[in-house]
């Protein structure tokens, strides 16, 4: 099925080259050409503040937040659908999870053997992009733009298939990724084991039911989607006010979008000096490739966010082996009785200055023992 629309048409990949050393990759090339604003750095306070501008002739304002830490792996699309507007017809061989920053309205996908289908979404709903289907995204406003935060894996699929064609015109279909089937979008997930749901749109991932996760400690919760319409995943975590969270690291690309609360993240690498990132609900950063970071909530109230990645068999990993001279100990997660004690000192001065109490027994090897993950139900 072809859309009888005006498709959108964005600026093409110029003829590449080749990758020699010390010029542009494709991806930088594609960035510069897009005429968008490009946002880089090790985070952006609030995406919903963010200047966008017009992309090509697809009817929608982006800006492109390609932060260095991605290790070009991934990249986040900041897409603005202004009032009553909507993105023009679209299909790539890219990857692309969606997650709504502001604003209500709906999206078709269709392909050239499966009918078109349209779901609703609003704040907080976050879906995929079956690979290569054709999408359109409609603003259900018309007094107040939307906007879509969108993270690709981009800089990876152009760097390795520097076509515009290809990658923007390709007429490959994936029936065995979408068929059209009636329900496949539908907010009725699965819960299909502790901490794991099945689906391929979510409602709102502010609000969704999150399970005991006691690996990163503090009594924090969490839950991981997994999505058949994409190689991309996502997970929410939880945790409670005068917490913190384990440290730990893992492989580039993994964006970690804030959705409520107030705190800050310590980031580093092995012994090295340690960097804050404070944040709230609209903030994303995104940790170096195999840094280590924690993140701590001082203020009242929970602290949730949701992480955009890839799945965890490949950030679990770093993009090239360890870094150079790193040494294996302590490990890929810190335990908070090998910690150091600056950690909980400088947390506990934030606490008292914000008035909440810390909850030191939540940080310790007996609270972990002491709690047992309740049964999950399985449908």
């Amino acid at each position: 099925m072809r859309t009888k629309t005006k498709q959108a048409v964005i600026p093409a990949i110029r003829d590449y080259t080749g990758f020699h050393r010390k010029q542009d990759t494709a991806y930088q090339e594609w960035l510069a050409r897009q005429g968008v604003p490009v946002t880089r750095g090790m985070s952006v306070h609030d995406l919903n503040e963010l200047p966008v501008g017009p992309w090509g002739d697809s009817g929608v304002l982006m800006n492109v937040v390609s932060l260095p830490a991605t290790g070009e792996t991934s990249d986040l699309w900041v897409m603005e659908i202004p009032p009553g507007g909507q993105l023009r017809p679209l299909h790539h061989m890219i990857h692309a999870m969606v997650f709504v920053l502001r604003g209500r309205g709906a999206t078709s996908v269709w392909t050239a053997q499966a009918k078109k289908q349209t779901f609703e979404w609003h704040q907080g709903s976050l879906f995929a992009i079956p690979l290569n289907a054709w999408y359109e995204h409609f603003n259900g406003s018309g007094a107040q733009p939307a906007r879509l935060a969108v993270m690709t894996n981009a800089p990876l699929a152009i760097n390795m298939y520097p076509r515009h064609d290809f990658l923007f015109d390709n007429p490959a279909v994936f029936p065995e990724v979408y068929d059209g089937q009636e329900d496949y979008f539908s907010s009725h997930g699965e819960h299909f084991g502790q901490t794991m749901w099945k689906a391929n749109f979510i409602a709102d991932v502010r609000t969704h039911e999150t399970d005991m996760y006691q690996e990163r400690g503090a009594g924090g919760t969490n839950m991981h989607f997994s999505f058949g319409s994409s190689f991309l995943t996502a997970h929410i975590s939880e945790f409670e006010p005068g917490t913190y969270k384990k440290g730990h690291r893992h492989g580039p690309g993994p964006h970690v979008l804030l959705l409520s609360g107030r705190g800050y993240s310590l980031t580093w690498a092995d012994r090295k000096e340690r960097y804050r990132i404070d944040w709230q609900a609209g903030t994303v950063y995104v940790p170096p490739n195999y840094w280590y970071h924690q993140h701590f909530n001082p203020h009242a109230g929970p602290a949730r966010y949701l992480a955009l990645t890839f799945p965890s068999h490949l950030v679990g990993r770093p993009l090239a082996g360890r870094l150079r001279g790193q040494p294996r100990e302590p490990g890929d997660q810190i335990e908070y009785r090998d910690e150091d004690p600056w950690v909980m000192e400088q947390f506990a001065r934030e606490c008292e200055r914000n008035g909440t109490p810390v909850k030191r027994e939540r940080m310790t090897r007996e609270y972990e023992e002491s709690v047992e993950a309740p049964r999950v139900e399985l449908m």
